[in-house]
């Protein structure tokens, strides 16, 4: 007769489990910590590129001639001098800085003829950017994102450097633009550059225009 073989059929031990489990865990954690570490440099160069167009605007609006624009109330008293702006906005679904000079009109809302000195892609995924004031109290004014598809001009003043005047083009849900929004004074904003994984703020203070990323 033969023989029957004998199965080993023990399966694992409790510790080989735990083992197995706790090499499983650490991978996970690698991986995750890793793919944070690609969002979070993606966000912080994302959020330089926004403020080295913000300096940039600054030194071309300290450079220009004074420039009034007669549909602003009061120009002179809001330091309004010149036609030299920051454009944030977005074009298919990525967000943008642009660097421009010219007018906006602000009856029909639209830039046409301005003309753009540097264009800057801020990021060519789903970030967004949030803008805020900065003050005794943060008030949030907009999201510009392939989601809310709103448009912020910042503009800076000839004499000091400082910001001059924010004005946001709201769109509604059937894409009209409304009225847009005008934010003057305070202590200054906030740029959030926002992705699913994390953030980086871009601060502007108000009197002198200078911007930094807060850490």
């Amino acid at each position: 007769m033969r023989k029957k073989q004998l199965v080993n059929n023990k399966g694992f031990s409790l510790i080989e489990l735990i083992v197995a489990v706790l090499i499983m865990a650490i991978i996970a954690g690698s991986a995750i910590v890793a793919f944070s570490s690609i969002f979070g440099t993606q966000v912080k160069g994302a959020a330089k590129t926004v403020q080295d167009a913000l300096k940039q605007t600054r030194t071309d609006a300290l450079g220009l001639e004074n420039k009034t624009d007669t549909s602003e109330p009061n120009p002179a008293s809001n330091g309004y001098e010149t036609d030299v702006f920051a454009k944030f906005y977005v074009k298919d679904n990525e967000l943008y800085v642009d660097v421009c000079t010219g007018s906006v009109d602000w009856t029909s809302q639209t830039d046409s003829s301005a003309k753009v000195l540097y264009s800057n892609k801020i990021s060519s995924d789903s970030m967004k950017l949030e803008v805020y004031t900065v003050g005794s109290a943060e008030s949030k004014l907009a999201t510009i994102g392939k989601d809310e598809n709103n448009i912020a001009y910042l503009f800076f003043k000839k004499s000091t450097g400082g910001m001059s005047r924010l004005r946001i083009k709201h769109y509604n849900n059937t894409g009209a633009a409304s009225a847009s929004a005008t934010t003057a004074g305070g202590v200054g904003l906030k740029l959030k550059v926002v992705s699913s994984a994390d953030s980086q703020d871009v601060i502007v203070v108000n009197l002198t225009g200078r911007s930094y990323l807060d850490s």
